[in-house]
């Protein structure tokens, strides 16, 4: 949450609000736990990050699982945005978990809302806006007659549309947020309100500054200053975040006054949001060092504006960020078209479009895993209604034995009758398995044309899309525009580029591809080290250790590196969750002649002799819960299991005598 106290960059500042809106909607069941989650409010809200994680931590050892207060919990982990959008969606998953008893949803329907705000506050922040919505409007739904409503939903909604670009729409949400909470009994510390309050503000402002209302914009960056005037006298004690939210105004200020043509104005503003700084090389001060280098080469002042942007250099270095530095390449290149040094400029200009194409590209990561996860559960119903159909055809056939043996009793005529109506049913059951064979084949054959042609088209629309969005930033780039029409064009570009967001997302999804695996000569002996390093931050949670036991040297095998590592982390991942709080899970490496054998053992609950079969299948029905109550999927053995297979491998694994298994990862060399 230091996002709150910095809501630093203007870009990204609508954040802020959503962020602060994830605070507790209904008092926690144990007061001690409350007390003791404000203290790690406030050591969040003052950047003490590390001692609220401590505390956090002794905080969930103390609640038994059945106690209500382990979803607010949860929800509380999820909403710590410093750890990033995983670490949230899987904390809201456990807080939706503790009410799959329906009895718990009626009896504690405040802390239910409020885990459906959080899992639509995950949803948000991977990018799936549909699933979010839909969260939200659940737990709008539970909100009690004459409750009074304190906005959550409204900046919810407000982001959506922030990022779908309808900035006027957003900035209405964030005015209605602010309201709400002006006007609705609150039990947010006046730290919390205050953040809250100002970020809403700051975040209605910044939605019509991009709208291109500036005059809008100017009102609610003015009123914005009066609430943090007003905190000045409040004497809040954490100051640094009032400064930090004075800073953010006169940058925002500033930037509208360039483009107002009011550049002393700008000027003045930025300069005072830099002195607010107590650090010389603030992160949060890049995008006021390149307005106020914008500002510097439209008065003509090329030396300030060169002195500037060397300064962006200087913070750019120790914080990188492409969409910054794509930024700083675009004022670059305005100040040397002004000191007339062509040929640079148009290096620089070239540079600052590749890095806008490779910033698009890279955000087309994000929907990948939503796209794969669609495809597998479209996959899964296909061979659920599968099962279905071969179950109705198995019922059928015991109904004609039965009754076969039923006449058999009766009369020897009735026997041999029913015998040929069995024979035939065989027969039937044989043509329609041939008929449903052949269909199956011709789907198959179906489903590669429509891969083959959704590939084609998808590539054959990106340069059209990439032409649409090249003319809308070349003409946003006229000064002679009216407001209506550079709006438009924002609308057209905005749509170009998403457009070409999904398109790259399917081109670069590996739909349907089949093909054998891609394995380099690589080192097992660091892979596994690297793996255990990297999964002990895991097993802190439940205070477990990761032993390793390798090899002095090298270990080269020939493997696909990250699928094989993902065989590891699964495997490690599995003894983890079954293993006991305080735990030891012991990895080695051993090498033989001509192959390698990696065991994982732990002392865990162990696998039952009954489902030592089925654990191998792909959602399988032998999944159980985890010793703390983590949920299985049933995905990851039988995914190792493919994977290892197709190295040439093999995978096995034996239950340890006093509780505990051993699996074991056989690979040539």
């Amino acid at each position: 949450m230091k996002k709150h106290l910095t809501c630093l960059l203007a870009s990204s500042l609508f954040l802020t609000a959503i962020l602060t809106s994830c605070s507790r909607h209904v008092p926690a069941n144990n007061p001690n736990f409350s007390e003791k989650l404000k203290i790690i409010d406030s050591l969040v809200i003052v950047g003490q990050n590390e001692i609220a994680i401590r505390l956090l931590d002794t905080l969930r050892s103390a609640i038994p699982p059945e106690d209500p207060f382990i979803s607010e919990y949860y929800c509380y982990q999820s909403s710590l945005d410093f750890f990033g959008p995983d670490h949230g969606n899987t904390y809201a998953d456990s807080a939706l978990a503790y009410f799959k008893n329906s009895s718990r949803k009626s009896s504690y329907p405040g802390n239910f809302r409020q885990a459906l705000f959080i899992k639509g506050d995950a949803c948000f922040k991977n990018k799936k806006y549909l699933a979010a919505i839909s969260y939200y409007a659940q737990a709008k739904e539970l909100k009690k007659a004459g409750d009074c409503d304190d906005g959550d939903l409204a900046v919810k909604i407000a982001g959506v549309y922030y990022e779908q670009g309808n900035y006027r729409i957003a900035a209405r949400y964030f005015i209605e947020k602010y309201q709400q909470v002006i006007s609705c009994p609150s039990n947010l510390t006046p730290e919390k309100k205050f953040i809250t309050l100002q970020a809403n503000l700051n975040n209605a402002g910044f939605s019509y500054e991009r709208a291109g209302l500036l005059d809008s914009a100017m009102f609610y960056y003015r009123k914005d200053l009066n609430l943090i005037d007003s905190a000045d006298r409040l004497n809040l004690a954490a100051k640094r975040n009032i400064d930090a939210a004075r800073s953010v105004v006169f940058d925002n200020l500033g930037g509208v006054f360039i483009q107002q043509r009011k550049i002393d104005a700008a000027v003045n503003y930025l300069s005072k949001s830099i002195d607010l700084s107590n650090e010389e090389t603030n992160p949060t001060k890049v995008t006021t060092y390149i307005k106020l280098a914008d500002a510097y080469v439209i008065s003509g002042k090329l030396d300030m504006a060169k002195a500037a942007l060397d300064h962006c250099v200087l913070l750019l270095k120790r914080y990188p960020n492409d969409e910054f530095n794509a930024r700083r390449f675009k004022v670059l290149a305005a100040y040397l078209f002004k000191r007339n040094l062509l040929s640079e400029a148009y290096k620089v200009q070239s540079r600052y479009m590749h890095l806008q194409d490779s910033l698009g590209l890279s955000k087309s990561e994000l929907y990948k895993t939503d796209i794969a996860r669609q495809v597998n559960n479209l996959q899964e119903q296909a061979r659920v209604s599968d099962l279905e159909q071969k179950a109705k055809y198995r019922k059928l056939y015991l109904a004609v034995i039965s009754a076969a043996l039923l006449f058999a009793t009766m009369i020897i005529i009735l026997i041999v009758r029913s015998l040929r109506r069995t024979q035939k049913a065989r027969e039937n059951a044989t043509i329609q398995n041939q008929k449903l064979e052949q269909a199956l084949a011709e789907l198959e054959r179906v489903n590669q044309n429509y891969i083959k042609i959704m590939r084609i088209m998808a590539h054959d629309l990106r340069n059209p899309l990439g032409g649409i969005s090249g003319l809308a930033q070349l003409l946003l780039d006229d000064d002679e525009l009216n407001e209506e029409s550079r709006h438009m064009l924002r609308l057209i570009e905005t749509t170009s580029i998403h457009s070409l967001e999904m398109i790259n997302e399917l081109l670069k999804s590996d739909l349907g591809d089949s093909g054998p695996l891609q394995k380099d000569l690589t080192d097992l002996n660091a892979l596994l080290y690297e793996s255990v390093e990297l999964l002990q931050f895991k097993a802190n949670e439940k205070e477990q250790q990761i032993s390793y036991t390798g090899k002095s040297g090298p270990v080269m095998v020939n493997l696909h590196y990250e699928k094989m590592w993902r065989v590891i982390n699964n495997l490690v991942m599995n003894a983890l969750k079954f293993s006991h709080v305080k735990g030891t899970v012991e990895v080695a490496l051993l090498q033989k002649e001509d192959h390698v054998i990696v065991t994982i053992a732990d002392r865990g609950i162990g696998i039952p002799e009954k489902h030592s079969e089925l654990i191998y299948e792909m959602f399988t029905p032998a999944k159980r819960v985890g010793t703390n109550g983590e949920q299985p999927f049933g995905l990851g053995l039988s995914i190792s299991k493919n994977i290892v297979e197709r190295h040439g491998g093999e995978i096995w694994f034996e239950n340890r005598s006093g509780g505990g298994t051993i699996f074991s990862v056989r690979l040539p060399i």
